[in-house]
């Protein structure tokens, strides 16, 4: 299950990236070669989106090229209308034709594309970050933690959670802290396998947690020790 996981972030990381990559093109390209003029905003393309409640407002601007030919295109779609009619607004165009006109601002022009390239360095980036400060607690509270020894109360889907079709498993187990007479509970991270955990965990079996002695909110239940090397290994 981890294989698929990881595979679906890298596929959307690319495709983001990718996709930020292109959009950057048009305007890196304009932005060596292109030729700088104004336009007129002449009319608005309303489109509507989703159930039809929403609109897009695409707005048409015409230009004289620096051979005074007359252009007319559509800048970007935004939910108001950033401009009213007959506003003149900053253009790069290419003389050659080859890419299209944009209005002449970091918005119009760069923000998307870099706002796709961060979003795909994001996907990859911050679960690595994730998972490496977890390892960090893990290590901590199991070299300065407190262990104990719980219960298995039993073992639940996370249907809250999917990836396609499959959800994560999370083991629920308890301690009882008879000094203070006070029952703790504690969650398991989520399980990603390909395999039901209730065939080799049952209800009432100890498990180990570890704690932190200020604070048991803080914790780390291990349950990959309970579960088969082989089956793990296939699952990462």
């Amino acid at each position: 299950m981890l294989k698929r996981l990881k595979s679906l972030l890298i596929v959307s990381s690319l495709i983001f990236t990718y996709g930020g990559i292109l959009l950057l093109e048009g305007p890196w390209y304009l932005s060596q070669k292109g030729q700088m003029t104004d336009g007129k905003v002449i009319a608005y393309e309303k489109v509507s989106s989703g159930n039809g409640s929403k609109y897009t407002y695409i707005p048409k601007i015409k230009f004289l090229d620096q051979n005074g030919k007359l252009h007319i295109f559509k800048g970007e779609g935004s939910r108001s209308k950033s401009y009213s009619i007959g506003d003149n607004v900053p253009l790069i165009y290419d003389p050659r034709g080859e890419v299209s006109p944009m209005i002449n601002n970091f918005a119009e022009m760069w923000l998307p594309g870099i706002l796709s390239v961060v979003m795909g360095l994001l996907i990859v980036f911050l679960p690595f970050i994730y998972l490496y400060r977890k390892k960090v607690v893990q290590d901590e509270l199991k070299y300065n933690g407190k262990k104990i020894e719980a219960d298995v109360v039993r073992i639940e889907t996370d249907t809250r959670v999917a990836v396609g079709r499959h959800h994560p498993y999370v083991l629920i187990a308890q301690w009882h802290d008879k000094q203070n007479n006070v029952v703790y509970t504690f969650r398991s991270d989520h399980v990603w396998v390909d395999f039901d955990p209730n065939q080799f965990i049952k209800q009432g079996d100890k498990i180990t947690v570890y704690v932190s002695p200020e604070n048991y909110e803080v914790y780390w239940v291990n349950i990959e020790n309970k579960l088969p090397e082989d089956k793990l290994a296939k699952a990462a």
